[in-house]
């Protein structure tokens, strides 16, 4: 087996300074997706198709009422029956979203290695599936009791939209449930902040489901609110790509995967690439140990230095 390539480098410090939240990680993360574009966007790209796919579940429900019973079930059983399709439907789509996004982020390291990942890589993490999901789909959970807490003021309140209701009973209707999503928004929001590091502890330290939870949130506890600005980064990045026709989705959902994994590196202080002799300074990847990438054409990739075996047929130097 040959060596990997190595690059040699100077770290600014004995130890970097780990634990702490850097935004510099958003222009890191872009410059590993730069080594791997096209294997990390066509892997975007089926994960895109596989969440269209999984989306479908929540018709099932409709498909069946429409083509089945669905003229003598009463009308509140069919808006039950929607929602509690379209709620696993939710579900599923949050925990595969999961598993690929980890998927895109064990191409990642691939690419920090200065190996040229392929796209079969990306579906090794469904070996994890299990942990991933029940880890990936915590903030969505959250969003159940409020959908049940819904439910019945919508059932209660159907017959306003069938009747001729005065504008002051549709609005009073309307604000309720606008003051009812406000309260799951906001819950999502704090639960999303705090649990989503916890797929990538499973993905990058194997840690079971229970560990994993608990340490994100330890390490959110401790940088919540610029945790708070990523995820509004990260929601407002995905908009914009999806308005580009979802072309740019493809590049911005790995990115966006990698940085998410590069925090985690930062604030739980591990190592996404191991070392090869980090005492003389050898790499893959030298960022790994606060030190910049060499320039390409400039220190060039090398074996890490060998001890030469001693030669004691000669009498030692004075």
């Amino acid at each position: 087996m040959s060596t990997p390539p190595t690059y040699q480098y100077q770290p600014r410090a004995p130890h970097p300074p780990r634990g702490r939240f850097d935004f510099a990680v958003f222009s890191e993360a872009l410059d590993i997706m730069k080594l791997a574009p096209i294997p990390l966007m066509a892997y975007s790209l089926i994960g895109l198709i596989i969440l269209m796919v999984v989306g479908q579940v929540g018709n099932i429900p409709q498909t069946v009422i429409m083509f089945g019973a669905g003229n003598s079930l009463p009308f509140n059983s069919i808006i039950m029956i929607s929602v509690i399709g379209g709620v696993i439907s939710m579900i599923l789509q949050q925990a595969m979203l999961t598993c690929t996004m980890a998927g895109m982020m064990t191409m990642g390291r691939t690419a920090m290695r200065r190996e040229i990942p392929d796209v079969s890589e990306g579906f090794y993490v469904f070996r994890k599936f299990v942990p991933l999901a029940i880890t990936g789909t915590l903030p969505i959970l959250v969003m159940v009791p409020v959908i049940a807490l819904a439910l019945p003021v919508l059932m209660n309140n159907m017959s306003t939209f069938r009747s001729n209701a005065s504008s002051a009973e549709i609005f009073s209707l309307l604000s309720q449930f606008m003051g009812i999503y406000a309260i799951g928004l906001l819950l999502y929001i704090i639960a999303w902040a705090f649990f989503f590091m916890a797929p990538i502890a499973v993905l990058v330290e194997d840690l079971p489901p229970g560990e994993a939870i608990m340490k994100s949130v330890t390490l959110a506890s401790n940088n919540f609110f610029k945790i708070i600005l990523f995820l509004i980064a990260y929601v407002f990045l995905n908009f914009v790509g999806f308005l580009a026709c979802c072309i740019g989705y493809f590049f911005v959902q790995p990115w966006l995967s990698i940085t998410s994994m590069l925090i985690y590196r930062d604030l739980a202080n591990v190592h996404l690439v191991e070392p090869i002799n980090k005492a003389d300074g050898y790499s893959p990847y030298p960022r790994e140990f606060d030190a910049h990438m060499p320039h390409v054409g400039d220190n060039p990739p090398q074996s890490p230095p060998t001890e030469q075996p001693t030669d004691y047929s000669k009498p030692p130097e004075p």
